[in-house]
């Protein structure tokens, strides 16, 4: 393989990431009204016993809202949060350098999910154009997120 192609795992994640772009949106808002779910339990507002003259100790709801927030699937949903937030940036940062035409087959192939064909017609490219273009694509963006 050559130095300017990228592992076929790093390929098939590269277009993972452009189609989850167009639901960038829709799967933040699940995973924070789960991680919210998580919390809900618990008072809106953290008082400490401490600021009230007590033995600086958490009352028992809130210590219950600690823990949860601490918990495994607290930081898990945390964590997807902010690596979704950061492939998000990094393909939108990305897809900005790409040229018009390139920034066009992103949209055609992977925010409508046109089909390869489709694409094809739209932009007038022969097959072969076309999916050296995709290839090329996928790629630069590749490139950039540093795979």
């Amino acid at each position: 393989m050559t130095n300017d192609k990228l592992r076929p795992a790093d390929y098939r994640f590269v277009e993972r990431l452009l189609y989850e772009q167009k639901t960038h949106a829709t799967a933040m808002a699940e995973i924070q009204a789960e991680l919210d779910d998580l919390m809900t339990p618990c008072s809106s507002s953290i008082i400490f016993d401490f600021e009230l003259g007590g033995s600086g100790e958490g009352s028992h709801p809130e210590n219950n809202a600690i823990s949860r927030f601490e918990s495994v699937k607290g930081k898990t949903l945390r964590d997807e949060i902010c690596v979704r937030e950061r492939h998000h940036k990094a393909i939108n940062e990305a897809v900005e350098k790409l040229s018009d035409c390139e920034a066009q087959l992103i949209r055609l192939k992977y925010n409508l999910e046109k089909s390869s064909r489709e694409c094809m017609q739209i932009m007038g490219y022969e097959k072969s154009h076309f999916y050296r273009m995709k290839n090329e694509v996928v790629t630069k963006v590749g490139r950039f997120l540093g795979l």
